[in-house]
């Protein structure tokens, strides 16, 4: 019995030793890749909670994203879609990697598609939230911001040909 008359409940790790097996470390450390997955996955767990979606959106469905809003003249449809993927040392170099992506994008919208080279994931963030950037590739660590600040809504992730994604620290 405990302090409060009940019976009490032994530590999972004692309850039932004859079924309980101990694990032990594995032989090799993680791939650096589950440890920055895993630490992404703790910053959204512990990030979201403590933020709220800008008053300017809503979430009617609780998918804790913002909708579109159902009043067509609170839509954007702006004549030039502008995209950023997430901000490096030099992002004039995504320009031409993402080339065959913008010209996807401008054929798929029928709009004209403008890549802009971001300097920092809070301009990047700002850029949104004002307006002035339209579709965007974030960083792992700027996607709750974005989300609760801009009104950022994932859809998608970069993957290679098989399926695999992630990103590996080396």
């Amino acid at each position: 019995m405990n302090r409060t008359g009940s019976q009490a409940t032994p530590p999972p790790h004692r309850a039932n030793r004859k079924n309980h097996r101990v694990t032990q470390p594995p032989s090799r450390p993680l791939p650096r890749r589950w440890f920055f997955a895993l630490a992404g996955t703790s910053l959204l767990l512990t990030t979201a909670p403590g933020q709220a979606l800008d008053p300017r959106f809503k979430d009617t469905d609780r998918d804790l994203v913002a909708d579109t809003p159902t009043d067509p003249k609170d839509q954007a449809d702006p004549a030039t879609l502008i995209f950023a993927y997430t901000p490096v040392e030099d992002p004039e170099v995504y320009r031409n990697i993402f080339s065959d992506f913008i010209a996807h994008l401008s054929q798929a919208t029928g709009k004209k598609v403008v890549f802009f080279p971001v300097q920092s994931n809070a301009a990047q963030i700002e850029a949104m939230r004002a307006g002035r950037l339209h579709i965007a590739g974030f960083n792992t660590g700027s996607v709750p911001i974005a989300v609760n600040c801009a009104g950022f809504v994932p859809f998608a992730m970069i993957a290679s040909k098989t399926g695999e994604f992630g990103a590996e620290i080396c």
